[in-house]
């Protein structure tokens, strides 16, 4: 899908995506429409890019490990996850290393969001192309945690582990102590 050139564009760009996705991002449209800056509308969908990283560990431990959901929710709401912590976890928690090609995928999204939220300017175009880039992410992000778990982090959640027993508080708190996660 090519770039938008305009806020309808985006709009149409946002018509344009999967279901869950359209969902996933339900404010993005408002925000468009009622002519605020790209910047906000970028510093949104990144506010649910982390929410679907967490998603995606949360998913991936209780799933896995058979964690404690309510522990594991608690800890991983209170860790502090930069960018390259996310990756860290993500390769403790499914054995693998953050694919390469998702990296880049963002990374021109992540300059721009990191541009408008430290007060410099930033040209419509590149915040355009920024959003762009964020569905592309959105989607394949989804492929990938599909592929391996069987849910996507940017859609509905429902299901995502089946019924099997959860292990104890304890022994959560131990699995989470051995993925890296900061526990108290």
């Amino acid at each position: 899908m090519s770039v938008p050139k305009s806020y309808k564009g985006i709009l149409e760009l946002f018509k344009k995506q999967p279901v869950e996705i359209c969902k996933y991002f339900r404010y993005l449209p408002p925000l468009i429409k009622n002519d605020l800056p790209y910047d906000i509308a970028l510093a949104y969908l990144f506010s649910q890019i982390e929410r679907a990283h967490r998603r995606t560990l949360y998913c991936g431990i209780t799933k896995r490990y058979s964690a404690n959901s309510e522990l594991t929710d608690e800890i991983i709401r209170k860790e502090y996850v930069t960018r390259d912590g996310f990756k860290q976890l993500f390769k403790n928690v499914y054995g693998q290393e953050f694919p390469d090609g998702l990296n880049k995928m963002i990374e021109h999204a992540e300059d721009m969001r990191d541009t408008g939220m430290h007060g410099k300017p930033a040209g419509d175009a590149d915040l355009r192309q920024a959003i762009h880039d964020v569905f592309e992410y959105a989607k394949e992000f989804n492929r990938m945690i599909s592929r391996l778990e069987g849910f996507e982090p940017f859609g509905d959640l429902r299901g995502f582990k089946g019924r099997g027993e959860n292990m104890d508080k304890e022994t959560t708190r131990w699995i989470l102590k051995g993925l890296s996660f900061s526990i108290k």
